[in-house]
């Protein structure tokens, strides 16, 4: 949280703030310091404008990180400890994994280790998410077994981001996953997301604080 209010700090210091919200702000910040970024917005009540501009600097905080840690895993002076532990896994299950991070690094982390990430989402770069299309989006080989057949899947983990992603958007509608994309974390309860991230098999609930990502400039595509 350091991080993120150091860059808040810095953001907010060449912005011009009107009306209110430059006397807002000051408080807005030492809360959010204070207290943490979801108990301070939680308690308090923002304005639009300032409610924007948390969101497209977490945006801009976390896609600088992941930046950075991604040029060190490519050049190979990183491993994350993710790819550590995958390659010890059992060989013939799919996992599930769970992170309420924004940043794709765990998704790096298995790919780095010969697997593939079921996110439920069909396509490399405007990907629409589907609840049923992953069921068999991974299988390699069908066996006939005594009773019926058995999938046999590629090493594959079952993503889920409770709290969204960076390349998370709404495309007319329809949850998407976009290759290049801006998140947008949403202060209020939005029904179309939060009704598609109640994952049935493992009962998530969404945050007051989904994610989801904006390409901004894409016509006809806006934040939930």
């Amino acid at each position: 949280m350091g991080a993120l209010v150091t860059h808040m700090d810095q953001a907010a210091s060449t912005k011009s703030w009107e009306g209110a919200d430059a006397t807002d702000w000051p408080a807005v910040i030492d809360a959010i310091r204070s207290n943490g970024l979801e108990p301070a917005l939680k308690s308090l009540m923002v304005s639009d404008e300032i409610a924007k501009f948390i969101r497209c600097e977490i945006a801009a905080c976390v896609k600088e990180k992941e930046a950075i840690a991604l040029r060190e895993i490519l050049t190979g002076a990183r491993m994350l400890r993710l790819s550590r532990l995958m390659p010890h896994l059992p060989q013939d299950n799919r996992f599930s994994v769970i992170t309420t991070n924004y940043d794709r690094l765990v998704e790096v982390a298995a790919e780095c280790t010969g697997f593939l990430v079921d996110t439920r989402s069909r396509g490399n770069h405007l990907a629409p998410f589907s609840r049923t299309d992953g069921a068999f989006a991974y299988v390699k080989n069908v066996q006939t077994i005594k009773g019926g057949i058995r999938k046999v899947e590629e090493r594959v983990i079952s993503l889920y981001k409770p709290h969204g992603s960076l390349d998370w958007t709404d495309c007319n509608g329809s949850p998407t996953r976009q290759m290049e994309s801006q998140a947008i974390i949403s202060l209020n309860r939005h029904e179309a997301l939060g009704e598609w991230c109640r994952r049935e098999d493992l009962n998530l609930r969404p945050t007051h604080y989904e994610c989801v990502a904006l390409p901004l400039s894409y016509d006809g595509i806006r934040p939930f």
